[in-house]
């Protein structure tokens, strides 16, 4: 039953099969007429060669189309079209009207899988043989002499032939182009209604960050609270999306400020949940122990993100962290301490010098405080605690704190990052200009280096002058 049995081919491919078989089964039929009529007239050169050549070649067409073998029976086919009906205006003359069959090359082109280069070459062939014998055939090659009346029924068998032939696969390419319309249709309805559907979900997903939006800007603290205990700041902040990984926070206590800037892993709505959680154990360890130094509360702010993630080091596990500059101001002593988590601290002194320091303008020295190595998280090497730094502040330093969104920004004329050497240089470049008009020229320069690249991270930069 296998080898009886018909090949199942793509159901866009099933008509093509169908309407291959069905130009097989009629080109079989007329050249079973054609061996009757070369038989009764005694043609024995053409009903030889329809015997054991024509009829074989389109069984061998309907048996390829049946098994699924697609490419092959439109081929042949056309082979045997032109030779047949070349050699049949050879022997027969051209009254016989088989030089018109070979236009059925045109439509048998359609039943190529390829159809358009197909249609192009039949169409050629049977234009270029059709004038060869026009123009060359004068009967010089002519064996039989056929009477009217049999001329006349061979004629109408070609018409007949012709019509059907063109007829059916003419048929065929309407009806599938109805079908791929129907099929084209309902898709392009579902498709529609998929769009509908993302368009809806896109909707309320945005409406829903747009809502965690307002929350992460709620727990942010507001620029009055800094400006209380800050004669002279911005906060520059531009999350790369609605949401940020990135954060400020700050707490005051008697004589004490407290002020950090982090940068949590990742972007959007992973970076912000990380950020919200931050916040809340930054509010719980501050304010229960208000004599904690800078360091110590780094090192249990990393004990207490470390649990909650559930961060063991094995290997493959998730490595969400937190990068941080955390400074305690004390207002009383003019004192500042400083830790952090793979973020450092910049300070631009007037005509002074400093730890670690060195001079790179006339008018203001850049002091670079360092941060540890190491995230708040869980870290491939040894988790030391965390340095703690104590700076004698003057008057009018600024103090600059950073997440790593401005440095790392892409843009330029060379496609480069910004890097913190430019940061640097323009910060010795706006020390004559007040925290608001700095945030301004900070933001428009980062603008005018990202040109037509999109924000590549969350931007935080946050100044103040003692």
């Amino acid at each position: 039953m296998g080898i009886l049995s018909k090949k199942v081919v793509h159901e866009e491919l099933a008509y093509l099969q169908d309407t291959q078989m069905i130009a097989a089964i009629l080109a079989m039929g007329m050249h079973i007429i054609y061996l009757i009529i070369f038989a009764v007239y005694d043609v024995d050169i053409m009903f030889w060669f329809n015997l054991f050549f024509s009829l074989p070649v389109f069984i061998i067409a309907f048996t390829c189309s049946y098994k699924g073998f697609l490419k092959i029976a439109p081929v042949i086919g056309s082979v045997e079209v032109s030779i047949h009906q070349v050699i049949a205006v050879l022997l027969l003359g051209q009254d016989t009207g088989f030089q018109i069959l070979l236009f059925c090359l045109i439509p048998i082109g359609i039943l190529y899988q390829n159809w358009r280069i197909s249609f192009f070459a039949n169409s050629l062939l049977a234009f270029v043989l059709f004038l060869a014998i026009s123009w060359f055939e004068s009967g010089q090659f002519a064996l039989y002499n056929l009477t009217e009346r049999v001329l006349l029924i061979i004629r109408i068998i070609n018409s007949i032939g012709l019509f059907t032939i063109v007829g059916v696969i003419i048929f065929y390419y309407i009806t599938l182009n109805k079908k791929l319309y129907s099929k084209q249709k309902v898709t392009s309805q579902k498709l529609s209604h998929s769009i509908a559907v993302l368009h809806d979900q896109h909707t309320k997903i945005k409406e829903s960050i747009e809502y965690a939006e307002r929350i992460q800007s709620a727990v942010l603290i507001p620029d009055d609270y800094l400006s209380e205990f800050m004669k002279d700041h911005f906060v520059l902040f531009k999350p790369r999306d609605i949401v940020s990984g990135d954060f400020y926070w700050a707490t005051h206590q008697d004589k004490r400020l407290v002020i950090a800037v982090a940068d949590c892993t990742g972007h959007g709505v992973p970076g912000a949940l990380l950020s919200m959680l931050g916040i809340s154990f930054l509010n719980e360890i501050v304010n229960r122990d208000e004599s904690m130094h800078a360091n110590q509360i780094l090192n249990i702010l990393r004990t207490y993100l470390i649990a909650s993630l559930h961060q063991t080091g094995r290997k493959g596990e998730a490595r969400e962290g937190i990068e941080i500059a955390l400074c305690i101001i004390d207002t009383k002593k003019n004192l500042m301490e400083f830790s952090g988590a793979n973020r450092p601290l910049y300070i631009l002194r007037e005509n002074g010098s400093g730890r670690d320091s060195r001079k790179d303008h006339l008018k203001h020295e850049f002091i670079k405080i360092d941060a540890d190595k190491m995230p708040i998280g869980i870290f491939d090497q040894e988790m030391t605690p965390f340095v703690n730094h104590v700076i004698h502040m003057k008057k009018n330093d600024a103090v600059y704190m950073f997440s790593d969104g401005y440095v790392d920004q892409m843009g330029g004329p060379q496609r480069k990052t910004f890097r913190s050497h430019r940061f640097k240089n323009l910060l010795l470049e706006i020390q004559d200009q007040t925290m608001e008009k700095q945030k301004k020229i900070l933001l428009e320069r980062i603008e005018s280096w990202r040109g037509g690249f999109e924000q590549i991270d969350d931007i935080l930069v946050l100044g103040f002058k003692n």
